[in-house]
């Protein structure tokens, strides 16, 4: 039986049943990977694995990432070593799809904005506070059709919006059941009036949403950002918020550190704008 390598944080998650008769060693989040002979090792999106951890893992066969992406893996390496790697696809589709919409109607009706008036303190309704944007008969671009694009897009059907998407192949089946346009991305961003990210992090997609492409968005567009933080240039993203008006016409989100870094901006204002989840 092999040595297996395992992330301890999903010790509670897994069915021990299936290690029985295998040497099981748990792997800490701060520590680095041990070097050994160990034929399988099931990691999660966290655990960095490149050439350096695979020199200390010559008997390697097998790597399993506890997750939709990889970008955490170096491919290359695995591959030069015969490394067999899988992945876990779909497990997230719906809470993700879930999830990103959480984040389009909090920014769509100004969730957040609200519940800070409440905490600085509110001193009533007025018929202008906090108006929001209106869902039915807008339009929703989709960077990135994958399971989960397409999922987040199946629920706008609902609000009554009609789909746009960018991805690298056209997608009949999807086109068929929702109505949506296939559209390079400048189309995308310039009729869109909620984007949301759905794509991998490579070295293709990394700041993928720069200040040009900020630029060519609607005044008033919502972005959501549900895939890796870095697909978002962040001081491009801090620079087209802008700050001190009513209504103001960017929230964005991604998951990232702080996006208030900028020493020339306004930390209050971009708490206001700008909605947070790990």
């Amino acid at each position: 039986m092999s040595n297996i390598l395992v992330a301890i944080e999903l010790r509670d998650l897994l069915d021990l049943d299936i290690l029985r008769g295998h040497t099981v060693e748990w792997l800490r989040p701060e520590s680095p990977v041990p070097t050994g002979a160990f034929g399988a090792m099931i990691a999660i999106i966290t655990r960095q694995i490149g050439p350096v951890e695979l020199d200390g893992l010559p008997n390697l066969e097998i790597l399993a990432n506890c997750a939709v992406g990889f970008d955490n893996l170096d491919l290359a390496a695995l591959r030069d070593r015969s490394v067999i790697v899988t992945n876990t696809p779909d497990v997230l589709t719906t809470a993700t799809a879930d999830l990103t919409w959480t984040l389009i109607l909090a920014a769509a009706r100004r969730v957040k904005e609200g519940q800070h008036l409440i905490e600085r303190g509110w001193e009533g309704w007025h018929p202008t506070q906090l108006l929001g944007v209106e869902l039915s008969g807008a339009v929703l671009g989709i960077i990135g059709a994958g399971r989960i694009g397409q999922a987040v897009a199946r629920r706008a059907l609902g609000f009554g919006m009609s789909i746009l998407y960018m991805d690298q192949s056209p997608q009949p089946v999807f086109e068929a059941e929702t109505g949506a346009r296939r559209a390079t991305m400048d189309e995308l961003l310039r009729d869109s009036d909620v984007v949301s990210v759905h794509v991998p992090l490579s070295a293709e997609t990394k700041g993928l949403l720069n200040a040009e492409r900020f630029s060519a968005m609607k005044t008033g567009s919502i972005v959501v950002n549900t895939s890796r933080g870095g697909i978002v240039d962040e001081e491009a993203l801090i620079w087209a918020v802008p700050l001190g008006t009513p209504g103001p016409p960017w929230r964005t989100w991604r998951p990232a550190t702080s996006c208030w870094r900028a020493t020339r901006r306004s930390h209050r204002f971009l708490v206001d704008l700008v909605a947070l989840h790990p």
